[in-house]
């Protein structure tokens, strides 16, 4: 009965459920649905809203009131109205998270996540889509992961991978994850390269991989850069309040210090207000900081 009256009253608010989200060229896509972002209004996370459809609510009121008149029909329509009610609430006083979009035709959409934290993280991907279109995200709910841009494991021989971003690629002819029974060359090549940073990466065959690690950070342009963030900003903020305390462990020189603040603050460096402020340089540094 709770059934039938709940595909009679067909909310609006639909459950997703999938394994991974992957965001590419305006598209997300889950294992059985494909959203565009174009056409998202809000995105949120945390526990689902109460949202009891008005139809549910009109039912139950007239079969209360059919109890006086026709009272098997009212008692039928009033269990299968206030029994799905009832779901509804429940389900609501559940304590399970979820990815909530909005869409403009005012569809609800929701994915379940079983940790807070990664959930912060993917919604932060989501949005960071929305400013840039270009990105290709694959977000492992299950793993807890997220992937940036391609991950590849080529097996065979001779192979090519083409691709525009690609980030953890571990192709040669002799590693673990790859099988190349004539010792012939895999290859990884990439076209434009332009603001980016190529990190434990080794060219060529027969060559080792030497890194440098960078202790500090160039502390002056930094400050610089956060500074104009401030003068940006023109009302107070908790942005505002966060590049402040950023700007004070900055000008102390102090690693440690400083990326402890970005992790503190994450809440403040996340935001749509900080992105559109922030140079690039700045935002590559918060990122990385933030592992975005």
């Amino acid at each position: 009965m709770e059934k039938s009256f709940s595909n009679l009253i067909a909310s609006d608010d639909k459950e997703i459920v999938t394994e991974t989200i992957m965001i590419k060229n305006n598209i997300l896509k889950f294992n059985d649905i494909t959203l565009h972002l174009s056409n998202i209004a809000v995105v949120y996370a945390g526990k689902k809203k109460l949202r009891i459809p008005y139809l549910a609510i009109v039912i139950f009121l007239i079969s209360c009131f059919f109890m006086f008149q026709i009272p098997l029909a009212g008692f039928i329509g009033g269990i299968g109205s206030g029994l799905y009610i009832w779901s509804v609430y429940k389900s609501y006083l559940s304590n399970n998270l979820y990815l909530n979009f909005q869409m403009n035709s005012g569809q609800y959409y929701r994915i379940y996540f079983s940790d807070k934290s990664f959930l912060e993280k993917a919604k932060s991907i989501v949005e960071n889509s929305f400013n840039n279109k270009n990105m290709e995200y694959i977000v492992k709910i299950e793993e807890q992961k997220i992937v940036y841009g391609n991950d590849y494991k080529v097996n065979g021989d001779n192979n090519v991978i083409d691709t525009t971003i690609q980030e953890g690629a571990n192709v040669n002819s002799h590693n673990k994850d790859s099988f190349n029974k004539r010792n012939e060359d895999n290859s990884i090549k990439i076209r434009d390269i332009k603001d980016s940073s190529i990190n434990g990466a080794n060219f060529g065959n027969n060559n080792n991989l030497k890194t440098n690690k960078v202790d500090n950070y160039d502390w002056k342009e930094l400050g610089s850069e956060l500074e104009k963030v401030i003068e940006a900003i023109k009302i107070d903020s908790d942005v505002k309040e966060a590049s402040i305390e950023a700007l004070h462990a900055s000008e102390a020189e102090d690693r440690d210090l400083f990326e402890s603040t970005i992790r503190k603050r994450c809440k403040e460096f996340s935001t749509e207000l900080f992105r559109n402020t922030a140079d690039k340089v700045l935002q590559q540094i918060v990122n990385k900081i933030l592992e975005l």
